[in-house]
């Protein structure tokens, strides 16, 4: 009861106007000492606690890790030798461009950009001699010879490991190694770079009357209805299986609504009708 009674003296001694604010003065003066004992309390307590953590990280690295409630099979990392051997027996894809002008860059410096066909042929026959002997000697040496070019490039496209296409880049004749890259077909440059959208928004009376398109793309399907034909799925599958055959009169050729002829360019010859395809490259000629 006595100390109650004096602590209430003391509320009441604080209270008068004259020791108001050396009271207040006093509890600021209580609380920064009670924190700075608070902070440099904490402080010891880290600095005693830091030396057995150091020792427990270097004595005890596993210690540092939760054990995991699932059990599994820790496969070593291959040590880097045997990576870079792994990275060396991975097969890849290139072509291997020999020396010697292809067709299309003879065509080209010609006049006119026009050369007889008999010169084609000769071109053609002179650098398939030469790729001829050096698929030989590929294959010998355990690459695979995938084709051969001679128009747009004098080259054949090989696969085999990197050692053996660095092998292959010092063989006579190869000017050069050349990576094969994957491309897809889009049109989302190729329409507006020939001018399409400006067509499109032409005069109103424009509809294409008396013109003649020719077109150089991956094939057409002369049975689907907007290119005259019938527009079913056994049309196109009897075109199809007659691939060989001389396309229907009705739906290809002079006679054809739409689709009035074409040239397959991927065979040598140069000149067979355009038969019903899905892959390869054509030019077709379409009203």
């Amino acid at each position: 009861m006595k100390k109650g009674r004096n602590l209430w003296k003391l509320f009441e001694w604080a209270d008068t106007r004259g020791n108001k604010s050396k009271f207040n003065h006093f509890l600021r003066n209580v609380r920064f000492w009670l924190l700075l004992i608070t902070v440099l309390a904490l402080a010891l307590m880290v600095l005693r606690q830091a030396p057995n953590r150091v020792e427990a990280q270097v004595n005890k690295p596993g210690d540092r890790f939760a054990k995991s409630s699932v059990a599994g099979k820790v496969i070593p990392k291959a040590p880097l030798g045997r990576q870079r051997e792994a990275s060396r027996q991975r097969e890849t894809t290139v072509v291997l461009k020999l020396a010697g002008d292809p067709v299309a860059l003879v065509r080209a410096r010609a006049p006119g950009k026009r050369i007889a066909e008999s010169q084609r042929i000769a071109i053609v026959q002179n650098s398939r001699a030469r790729q001829d002997a050096l698929a030989a000697v590929v294959e010998e040496r355990g690459g695979k010879v995938l084709a051969r070019f001679q128009h747009a490039i004098n080259g054949i496209k090989v696969r085999g490991t990197q050692k053996q296409i660095a092998d292959f880049a010092t063989l006579p004749g190869v000017v050069r190694v050349m990576p094969v890259g994957v491309y897809k077909r889009q049109n989302a440059t190729s329409v507006p770079f020939i001018g399409a959208p400006a067509v499109w928004q032409g005069p109103p009376n424009l509809r294409g009357e008396n013109i003649r398109v020719a077109i150089i793309d991956s094939g057409i399907d002369y049975t689907h209805a907007n290119f005259g034909g019938p527009g079913t799925v056994a049309a196109y599958q009897a075109a199809f299986a007659a691939n060989t055959l001389p396309a229907d009169a009705t739906m290809f050729g002079p006679n054809a609504p739409k689709v009035k002829g074409g040239i397959d360019h991927r065979r040598q010859d140069r000149c067979r009708p355009l038969p019903l395809e899905r892959w390869g490259r054509t030019s077709s000629r379409r009203r």
